[in-house]
């Protein structure tokens, strides 16, 4: 296809997003040209899979669209020879480092960001669980460059670019199972310039079973220095705590320092019922669904509930899995939802007197009315001006269907009671007539009409228009019908006998003519024959005559 090109060219180049229903627009243009302006014959998911997966690999122009943004996201971390156009985006993101900003939380990277960086973001935000780019329990941050590590914004220092924020063991070990689920964060307690750096790392280590003595390593990507760790179980508790009266929620009991919790009951304090629930099954009803990370990665799982992340207003996040926020939507002017409606989840709530996906259309009608005045015809949606048909309806009014199939067969029945109702009442036929209005007429003035066979082999004629709304039609038909005249059956006999007649007489005469003329040629050769034999004249000795005489000797003459 090579339109593909052409279109990648301008995903990459154009200097402001391109609007969801711009991508729409143009992805039902492709398919127009594909059907030919019919109704698709084969799903849409098939037809966006790949060819190898059995589908047609017919382009999905929204995740092309997706796909060349986020291509942009590895620009900003090139260090040698970087593309000239990310040296346009350091002022805006200064003083932090263009690598850091992709993996800094929305509410920690800089405001003032250019409009096309700000757009490239917003779809790796939204692209990169869901498109699986990146694992939601992986979390890779910079610490060049990064605000939230005040080390790495003295440029006076050299630190690495990369930092893995969840720290898994090396070496796999079948006792240790999950040996821990750590997340590193870098300590706000910063010692003076003069003295040396120092890094406080939290580690939380859970170990299912007692374990003999081990140790292991803790070196950060890109640094020489490591930390040698050694853990000691503590299999055994002898400790004598005296019961407090409100422990633990009156749900269990002091032990070691830890609430040892009741039966159906868990937590640091025994604050959550169980209902007979294990902590994966808790766990697991935080997340939508089994790919998705727990509380969509944007708050914790507390008693089987999502508690979602706090933001700085007005920016909030909310949801049954935290799977919403109030900023993640599309933008016009450089404004969520154009600043004139409500981010909802995604979606743009516009304000009154606005409409579009981001807000960007001042609501009006004018252009969606046809010469009834009808908005769309009855059979779409009036947005920014402009209707948006359902399937298989075409602009600009959503009048007419090129597509759908003929309606005239379905409404044969329909139009042959009202013909033989003739000038009697016709409410018998409303039961065959749903939502139909007819209309008698002397002779079809219309260009196309329906033309078919009733039950008793006639034709019918009767021209078909559907009104404003959806399955409501006027029928304008007419009392004449052609009908088939009755065989002649003596005519048929007749003829059939004649015919057969014929066929004889004509056959004897061809079987004469070729006798004669092969007896014709037979005599012919004959006398020619004849002609050339040579006969002798002289009397055969042994020849006799065939008259015999005899005489009778008793005989002397007549008496």
């Amino acid at each position: 296809m090579t339109l593909l090109p052409k279109l990648l060219y301008l995903f990459r180049t154009l200097p402001v997003a391109i609007p969801n229903f711009a991508l729409r627009s143009m992805q039902n243009s492709v398919m127009s040209f594909i059907w030919r302006d019919k109704r698709p014959r084969v799903a849409r998911k098939t037809l966006y899979c790949h060819r190898r997966q059995g589908g047609l690999g017919v382009p999905d122009l929204k995740k092309y669209y997706q796909a060349a943004q986020i291509a942009s996201i590895a620009a900003l971390h090139i260090q040698l020879d970087p593309p000239l156009w990310t040296l346009l985006e350091i002022p805006y993101v200064h003083p932090c480092s263009l690598s850091s900003i992709p993996w800094l939380t929305p509410i920690h990277r800089p405001s003032l960001l250019s409009p096309i960086l700000t757009h490239t973001l917003r779809i790796w935000d939204s692209t990169k669980y869901t498109a699986a780019l990146i694992s939601p329990h992986l979390h890779l941050t910079t610490l060049m460059g990064n605000p939230m590590f005040p080390p790495a914004m003295d440029t006076t220092h050299r630190y690495v670019l990369n930092w893995q924020r969840d720290l898994h063991h090396t070496r796999p070990s079948e006792e240790w199972g999950s040996i821990w689920n750590a997340i590193s964060r870098c300590s706000r307690n910063i010692t003076t310039q003069e003295a040396a750096y120092k890094i406080t790392f939290k580690v939380k280590i859970t170990a299912r079973k007692c374990l003999p003595n081990q140790s292991f390593l803790i070196r950060p990507l890109g640094f020489t220095d490591k930390v040698e760790v050694s853990i000691t179980t503590a299999c055994d508790c002898d400790c004598r705590d005296e019961a407090e009266p409100g422990a633990c929620n009156a749900q269990g009991n002091i032990v070691c320092g830890i609430c040892s919790c009741n039966k159906d009951h868990v937590g640091k304090s025994c604050e959550c019922v169980t209902g007979g629930k294990t902590n994966q099954e808790l766990e697991q009803s935080c997340r939508k669904d089994n790919s998705s990370a727990v509380c969509s990665g944007a708050g914790e799982c507390i008693c089987g509930q999502c508690t979602c992340n706090p933001n700085e207003p007005p920016k909030k996040i909310y949801g049954q899995y935290c799977q919403c926020d109030n900023w993640n939507c599309e933008m016009f002017n450089n404004m969520v939802c154009g600043g004139q409606g409500i981010c909802n989840c995604g979606n743009c709530i516009c304000n009154n007197g606005y409409e579009g996906s981001a807000c960007q259309c001042l609501k009006s009608t004018k252009n969606c009315k046809n010469t009834r005045g009808s908005i769309c015809s009855g059979r779409g949606r009036c947005e920014c001006n402009k209707c948006i048909c359902k399937e298989g309806y075409i602009l600009p009014f959503c009048e007419t269907c090129p597509g759908c199939p003929s309606q005239c067969p379905r409404f044969g029945p329909c139009v042959e009671c009202y013909i033989k109702q003739g000038e009697q009442s016709s409410r018998n036929c409303t039961h065959a007539c749903p939502s139909v209005t007819a209309e008698k007429v002397d002779q079809l003035t219309e260009e196309t009409f329906c033309r078919e066979k009733d039950s008793e082999n006639c034709w019918m004629q009767y021209a078909l228009r559907e009104n404003d709304g959806e399955d409501q039609y006027t029928i304008k038909y007419t009392l004449k019908r052609e009908c088939p005249e009755a065989p002649n059956v003596y005519a048929i006999v007749g003829g059939t006998f004649g015919g057969v007649l014929l066929i004889g007489v004509i056959c004897l005469l061809i079987w004469k003519c070729i006798t004669y003329i092969t007896d014709r040629k037979e005599y012919e050769r004959f006398e020619k024959e004849k002609q050339k034999a040579k006969w002798n004249k002289n009397i055969n000795p042994i020849f006799s005559t065939a008259t015999t005489t005899v005489q009778n000797p008793q005989f002397h003459g007549e008496e």
